[in-house]
């Protein structure tokens, strides 16, 4: 306890992220400055004295689950400092003071000087806003997230990210590289790269996406995960290297947001349906097993009943493994905020229903195409009674028998089985 300081012995701090992998990526960050100063981290369904709750604001929806979290935490101890940090904070602050038991709110750009407020070093001056702050999430034995980028340069009709996370800025490769040692020295086997638009990597730095990835792969015993990337971003080098290189996973997820050139153009996207259609074929030609996930967002103003018909046809023409579906949620500071004409609620449901249920089909169909083949699995820590759970190398969660000794290793499976409520099994080959 000696480094004890400042009383900090009496404070004990609960966190709460919402949002993004990146947002959970720098809570970690911040909780470990925090804990490294001598304070106490404890549950968030617990009393404490500082709640520090990292917010989302991508939707409408988003920002209610905030408000709630506030609230909880406010009933849990009156007493206590509610610290409002992130994205919601960094464009609405003064609509977050107005609630009960909000004592400071932190944009992203200085949230990281939380430390010397609860500190009372008195020093919560804030950052340049286009600062790069390194951060990676520990605490989960298996894998982690290591922040690669931050911001965008892109400004998408429907998205406000640029304006509360800044523009594109990254950490140099050969910081990165040692963030990666670091991680990799705690036992981790597999670090995901993550960041708001890393096909951008190398903006602030004249480096890019496929040196660093060059550089990460000469690391031995440690596995690579890309997160999201821009369809126009990835590159013929990059699928290449993944190709190429056992230390990457087959496994990309691409954002389409619409499935007609219309509707792309409106939300200012850089890409059209073909060159998304060619993308996705020039992965499956290379790596024939790989997991391609997306994103699409239903009733953007002015989607008609044809537009989502078509956009419904062209997805189930490609092989994709997953869609992550969103209905559209107008953001003020948002081009399409005063796009015309709106689509009704109820519409956006139906049409986000449908392309669910397709995003389903996709899904077990992907999972039916991998049966009695053999993979590369990630078993994860937690095995429940008798079974322990895995992730292969493209993106399938596996199950198995428990077996000691099998948590956080790597081990080649066959996938054998899809149970009832849609659970691949597997055997250890």
């Amino acid at each position: 306890a000696s480094n004890i300081r400042n009383g900090a012995i009496r404070k004990k701090i609960a966190f709460f992220t919402h949002g993004c992998k990146l947002n959970y990526t720098e809570t970690s960050t911040i909780s470990r400055k925090i804990k490294h100063e001598g304070y106490s981290i404890v549950d968030f369904n617990t009393p404490a004295d500082y709640y520090i709750i990292n917010t989302c604001m991508v939707t409408e929806k988003a920002e209610r689950k905030c408000r709630q979290t506030i609230k909880k935490a406010y009933k849990q101890n009156p007493e206590a400092k509610i610290i409002v940090i992130g994205c919601y904070s960094e464009l609405k602050a003064n609509e977050l003071k107005e609630i009960p038991g909000v004592f400071l709110t932190f944009g992203n750009s200085d949230k990281f000087n939380i430390v010397n407020v609860i500190s009372e070093k008195n020093d919560p001056k804030p950052d340049n806003a286009n600062e790069f702050h390194s951060s990676y999430s520990a605490g989960d034995r298996t894998r982690s997230f290591l922040k690669i980028q931050d911001g965008c340069n892109y400004f998408c009709s429907y998205c406000t990210i640029p304006y509360v996370r800044g523009r594109s800025r990254n950490a140099p490769i050969a910081q990165l590289i040692e963030t990666a040692k670091t991680i990799k020295a705690q036992g981790v086997k597999e670090i995901i790269l993550t960041g708001i638009n890393i096909g951008d990597y190398g903006k602030s730095s004249n480096e890019n996406l496929h040196k660093l990835l060059m550089e990460l792969a000469n690391i031995d015993d440690i596995y690579f995960r890309i997160s999201s990337i821009e369809p126009n971003l990835l590159t013929h080098e990059i699928i290449d290297l993944v190709k190429n290189n056992k230390q990457f996973s087959p496994h990309f997820h691409i954002p389409l947001q619409a499935g007609t050139d219309k509707i792309l153009k409106r939300m200012n996207r850089k890409y059209s349906i073909s060159f998304f259609r060619d993308k996705v074929s020039e992965i499956k030609k290379a790596i024939p097993d790989c997991f391609i996930g997306t994103d699409l967002i239903v009733g953007f103003p002015g989607e008609t009943e044809d537009d989502y018909t078509e956009t419904y046809n062209y997805l189930n023409q490609l092989e994709l493994s997953d869609i992550h579906v969103f209905s559209f949620s107008s953001r003020e500071m948002a081009k399409a905020y005063t796009m015309e004409p709106k689509v009704k609620g109820e519409i956006i449901k139906k049409r986000s229903d449908g392309i669910q249920l397709l995003a389903q089909k996709k899904h077990l169909s992907f999972i039916q195409s991998q049966l009695n083949k053999t993979k590369l699995c990630l078993f994860e820590k937690s095995a429940k009674n008798k079974y322990i759970y895995g992730l292969t190398d493209n993106y399938i969660k596996v199950v198995t028998n428990y077996k000691e000794g099998l948590e956080n290793t790597h081990q080649m499976v066959q996938l054998t089985s899809i149970e009832n409520n849609n659970e691949v099994f597997c055997k250890i080959i």
